[in-house]
């Protein structure tokens, strides 16, 4: 049985998956080469490729028609859609969830400062959106449109909103206390948690507990 490792990348950025002993990677864009109806590996940059773009609903529905989950290609594939993601594995090829977590709060400012930087290319904000943002203090982004609404939350019980809309279109669902409480099970009962706080320590975590110490080590 073919398994797979989940890393839940807790930001609105792309998907990739990589191949521990192997050094192949999944994702971040559409690299040149290999076969659009199967699976392989391609070279970009002096590193390996698997020709999957999941950094889109679309790559991921492409890498579940490629059976990317049931492959061995990939040891671990991490992405920030996890609702997503989880449609590449099966009870029978089960996947395995960590994630690194960072205090809500500090991950918002962090983002704020971020988009404030100029890096408008990624951001694509508009010159009003921009001026705005320049002019903002912390409290005034917290209650405005650039502000996420409860993203890990809402990502956990799959009540997305992007743009003060949900995926079907309507308003974004609101959150109450069991929602709360559902998404701290799933993280106490599916995930293997690391501290941002601490990063050394949460990979040295990972590491032992998926045993890639010893794989590192010929073991």
């Amino acid at each position: 049985m073919v398994g797979g490792v989940v890393l839940w990348r807790v930001s609105s950025e792309g998907v990739m998956a990589s191949n521990e002993s192997n050094n192949v990677e999944v994702g971040g864009g559409n690299k040149p080469g290999g076969d659009y109806l199967h699976l392989s590996v391609v070279m970009a940059m002096g590193r390996k490729y698997i020709n999957v773009d999941t950094t889109t609903k679309d790559g991921i529905e492409r890498a579940k028609v490629l059976a990317l989950g049931s492959s061995g290609m990939a040891d671990v594939i991490y992405s920030s859609l996890l609702q997503d993601v989880s449609s590449l594995f099966t009870s029978l090829n089960q996947g395995r969830m960590f994630v690194l977590i960072r205090h809500p709060i500090e991950r918002e400012m962090a983002r704020f400062r971020y988009l404030r930087r100029g890096q408008f290319e990624r951001t694509k904000l508009n010159d009003w959106q921009r001026g705005n943002l320049q002019d903002m203090s912390y409290v005034e982004y917290a209650k405005s449109e650039f502000a996420r609404d409860n993203w890990m939350t809402r990502e956990l019980v799959n009540k997305r909103c992007n743009d003060g809309k949900g995926e079907d279109g309507r308003a974004c669902a609101s959150l109450d206390d069991k929602d709360v409480h559902t998404a701290k099970e799933i993280l106490r009962r599916k995930a293997l948690i690391g501290l941002y706080s601490d990063i050394m320590g949460a990979v040295q975590h990972y590491g032992r507990y998926f045993g890639w110490d010893n794989a590192r080590k010929g073991g």
